[in-house]
């Protein structure tokens, strides 16, 4: 009888255990999701900042447009001028000549 009393006192105190485990991973659950939330926001909020003080510089000709551009706008900005149109870049990885008049030309 006493071996069953401690068996049943046992598997109470594993259930609390287990209740209280889970009440802590989902508090965690719950902290990890408000700051990735809020992380998502702060990066949204700067994205915005940047794009408005971008607004205010061109509309105050502080600079000049490229110069505020990224260097790969640069690129695309040289590539329309000289060949009158943006050069698309081939998928990487694909090694077939499907889709691709120039690996056609090539290969026959």
């Amino acid at each position: 009888m006493e071996a069953l009393s401690h068996s049943q006192t046992r598997a109470r105190e594993a259930e609390k255990a287990a209740k209280q485990a889970f009440t802590e991973k989902e508090h965690i659950l719950n902290l990890f999701f408000r700051q990735a939330s809020q992380l998502f926001a702060y990066k949204q909020w700067f994205q915005l900042l940047q794009l408005e003080t971008l607004y205010i510089q061109i509309k105050n000709n502080e600079k000049s447009i490229s110069s505020l551009l990224p260097e790969s706008f640069h690129e695309l900005i040289t590539n329309v001028e000289t060949t009158g149109r943006a050069r698309r870049r081939p998928p990487r990885g694909k090694e077939s000549s499907e889709g691709n008049p120039d690996m056609i030309s090539q290969v026959n």
